[in-house]
């Protein structure tokens, strides 16, 4: 992300994930020496469920609406 100024990234999260706690990656992404501004291109989402939250069916549409706005919002 430092060197290519138009990348932002996606980060979806089940907050019962074992196997990528939420707090980790957060902690991860604070750890990558970002200029301030960089740091917002970083889109946390979060949603029930665990390591597969797409596999609750209500958290499988949130997944759906808000890759759909990041993609709308990256692409315009």
């Amino acid at each position: 992300m430092n060197r290519t100024d138009f990348l932002r990234v996606f980060t979806g999260i089940g907050l019962y994930d074992l196997m990528t706690p939420y707090d980790h990656t957060r902690y991860m992404v604070s750890q990558l020496n970002l200029p301030p501004g960089r740091v917002d291109d970083i889109v946390f989402s979060t949603y029930e469920g665990g390591h597969m939250m797409y596999m609750n069916p209500e958290a499988h549409l949130m997944l759906r609406d808000d890759l759909e706005a990041f993609y709308r919002e990256t692409l315009e």
